[in-house]
């Protein structure tokens, strides 16, 4: 007989990203790069949120 399980990762392993504000006064070649800083910190944070979300449903969306 085939079973399949469901093996997760302890809960501990997988945390929501930090997710850092960016201020004060940047060079211009620095500026370039605070958005794709923004949109990985943010699709990074998205993964860990999904995933935590899906891990525990009773938890409040």
């Amino acid at each position: 007989m085939i079973q399949t399980q469901l093996i997760l990762p302890p809960e501990g392993l997988i945390v929501p990203c930090y997710k850092p504000s960016i201020n004060g006064t940047w060079p211009a070649v620095v500026t370039e790069d605070i958005p794709r800083l923004k949109s990985a910190l943010a699709e990074c944070a998205a993964q860990a949120d999904e995933y935590l979300k899906w891990r525990t449903p009773e938890s409040p969306q």
